[in-house]
């Protein structure tokens, strides 16, 4: 599973960026993961070495990192 981010303008080892230039790559690599865990999963699709349980394949614990990644703050 791959989810796209979007970084183009964005060098690798842009180190001096401004706090502007960088919150917004920060957010907007939030927005596509959230829209990516947002999507429903194809039924056919199982990740390598995973099993199926039932008619649904179980939460990955990569999908649970994310999605408490994404939660705001309190």
């Amino acid at each position: 599973m791959v989810v796209r981010l979007p970084a183009a303008g964005y060098g690798t080892t842009e180190f001096d960026m401004s706090d502007e230039r960088r919150d917004a790559l920060v957010r907007a690599g939030k927005d596509a993961m959230a829209a990516h865990l947002e999507k429903p999963k194809a039924k056919s699709a199982v990740p390598r070495g995973a099993k199926r349980k039932g008619p649904k394949l179980n939460v990955t614990v990569a999908d649970r990192i994310a999605t408490k990644l994404l939660q705001p703050r309190r």
